[in-house]
């Protein structure tokens, strides 16, 4: 494992300033805990911590193609790959405002809230610069870092499914790692600075 991503060692914020619950982290990168981490004052760095789950997450994915291109072979493991890629597109390329579900109207279900909806455009502009980066993985249109970091304004009377979208992401971003570690592809770009990326994005707060 790559040392920034070892427990115990990525740098604090300052005292005052708000970052990730060292034991939180700490307990993630040692297989205990998931990557959700509560905000805390002087915690660490989530820029750095951000930046080294990602590149686990990447590494995990990775990790499980190989081992499927292994039970199954390369070719039948191709065919997959390629079958992700086109239903990814598919959905994608969707007309703006139906590429997913909406929530329910009128219906009250525990614990939702009309207000837990993606702001469609939103995702839509995020779409559309993934169906670049699935026409060419490796050209450094999108960085698998890039999707998970993407958030989205919440949408009070309409909008899409945040759990659909998420899942979707998620597929979307575990392709690109996969895609991008083949050897014929070149390394992938640096992660570049876009509209809705948020350092910090796994921080919960200590209400929730």
């Amino acid at each position: 494992m790559n040392q920034s991503s070892e427990p115990g060692i990525f740098p604090c914020v300052a005292p005052e300033v708000t970052g990730y619950s060292p034991r939180d982290v700490d307990r993630y990168f040692a297989g205990e805990g998931p990557a959700d981490f509560l905000a805390v004052k002087g915690g660490y760095d989530p820029a750095a911590v951000d930046a080294a789950v990602d590149a686990r997450e990447d590494d995990d994915a990775v990790a499980a193609a190989d081992a499927r291109r292994e039970e199954i072979g390369d070719a039948a493991f191709a065919e997959e790959l390629a079958a992700l890629r086109r239903d990814l597109m598919a959905r994608a390329l969707r007309e703006p405002g139906t590429k997913f579900r909406k929530p329910p109207v009128g219906i009250r279900i525990p614990g939702f809230s009309r207000r837990h909806a993606y702001s469609a455009p939103d995702v839509d502009g995020l779409c559309q610069l993934l169906a670049e980066a699935l026409e060419n993985p490796a050209g450094g249109v999108l960085a698998p870092a890039e999707i998970r970091a993407a958030r989205f304004s919440q949408a009070r009377a309409s909008g899409y499914e945040e759990s659909q979208v998420d899942a979707f992401l998620e597929d979307a971003a575990r392709f690109l790692a996969v895609a991008r570690a083949q050897p014929e592809e070149p390394a992938s770009a640096p992660v570049r600075e876009v509209s809705g990326l948020a350092a910090g994005r796994r921080a919960r707060r200590a209400a929730e």
